[in-house]
């Protein structure tokens, strides 16, 4: 690390800078001796790591079974990085051997399982960080990781579902080769399955039980983890995170590929989106509705046969758009303004079944507009307006 020509140049530019007038005789400059030279050797090679060497270990610990009954218990505490020498600093070899495969006790499996757990959760938002690269997306395939997040999609933890579900988004996202690939290896199925909310297990309570850290370092991952998540965990559960992320998977997904989004509308996924978008209990999810609503848009835009058949394969799209014209989310209005203008326009099935009066599709509109002309907004003015003017024009 010495050798690199931008220490040199660092050293060159500080020499040039310093003051030959002031007194140095109070100075703490000195020779570097051979233990700082290597000190500073090692602490620069630390800071500059393998991305594929990082992977290899995330993967390692990720592949780790959830039924930990079967996993070896050296394999285990190796993991976790648990060390039993420190332990009992006085055992022989043989004993530190025997302590490492020694079985768990049933107490401290519940612990280890839950620390497992959020050690797997903190490498998925490392993982995610590591595969934003393309280069670095595409060797998590020839690593064999890709099958190992898409394989975690069904973990009975959703706290572990919607982190690999974000982790393979942004491996597919704009990325033909890993669409491919993650086709191949049967995502779609487990994606489409984590849009039901139902379907989704609830997060064991052991797992949320905060147990001592194994070491410094799984104590600084967790906290790591634990900041980047804590705005997403405040606001909803895991199992609202795991619909929220397998859209934003599948979204990643299917565009610009036609035989991934071929197999979505086969596999019925807009009748699923719609069911999302259209479920009574997500009144107050406001960035799940999001996600379903600008998807279906995206797939109503780009096929035209699956616009036209809205009103009769997805009826109950209509009344749910026309209650977000009035919602406080003002992404939320502008997508169902949007979404109606864009099923209305030159579909005329579509045009007569929104007139119907119990939608109330004229009736909001011309609410909000007495609205947005009250309150003088002016980003509402500029955005909504134009669109009810069009939408009223259409109906």
């Amino acid at each position: 690390m010495s050798d690199l020509p931008a220490w040199k140049g660092l050293l060159k530019w500080s020499m040039k800078y310093q003051d030959p007038t002031a007194d140095n005789k109070h100075s703490n400059v000195r020779n570097m001796t051979d233990e700082d030279r290597a000190f500073l050797d090692k602490v620069m090679r630390d800071l500059v790591s393998d991305p594929i060497d990082e992977m290899r270990i995330i993967l390692r610990v990720l592949a780790i079974g959830e039924d930990l009954v079967s996993v070896r218990p050296a394999e285990l505490r190796e993991a976790l990085r648990l060390d039993p020498k420190d332990k009992d600093k006085d055992k022989n070899n043989d004993d530190e051997q025997d302590d490492l495969n020694r079985p768990f006790s049933p107490a401290e499996l519940e612990a280890l399982t839950a620390s497992l757990v959020r050690k797997k959760q903190s490498l998925l938002s490392e993982l995610d960080e590591l595969v934003e690269h393309i280069h670095y997306a595409n060797d998590l395939h020839k690593l064999g990781g890709l099958q190992i997040v898409i394989d975690m999609l069904s973990s009975k933890y959703p706290s572990l579902r919607w982190r690999a579900a974000g982790v393979l988004a942004t491996v597919v996202q704009n990325n033909a080769t890993s669409q491919e690939n993650a086709l191949q290896l049967g995502c779609l199925p487990k994606l489409l399955g984590n849009l039901d909310y139902a379907s989704v297990p609830p997060e064991p309570k052991f797992v949320g039980q905060r147990t001592a850290p194994s070491s410094a370092t799984e104590s600084k991952q967790d906290n790591d983890c634990e900041e980047k998540d804590e705005a997403e965990a405040q606001q909803v559960d895991d199992r609202r995170l795991t619909q929220v992320k397998s859209i934003l998977a599948l979204s990643s997904l299917i565009r610009n590929h036609r035989d991934a989004t071929a197999q979505f509308l086969k596999a019925g996924g807009v009748p699923q989106l719609v069911k999302v978008l259209c479920a009574k209990d997500n009144g107050a999810e406001s960035r799940l509705l999001r996600k379903a609503l600008s998807l279906l848009h995206w797939l109503w835009q780009h096929d035209e046969n699956l616009r036209n058949k809205a009103s009769s394969k997805t009826p109950q799209v209509f009344p749910k758009l026309a209650d977000l014209l009035l919602s406080d989310d003002v992404d939320l209005r502008e997508g169902a303004l949007k979404a109606l203008l864009l099923l209305v326009t030159d579909h005329p099935k579509n045009r007569m079944y929104a007139r119907l009066d119990q939608f109330g599709i004229k009736h909001k509109l011309k609410e909000r507009r007495k609205t947005i002309n009250k309150e003088k907004d002016e980003y509402a003015i500029e955005s909504e307006l134009p669109l009810i003017r069009k939408l009223s024009s259409s109906l």
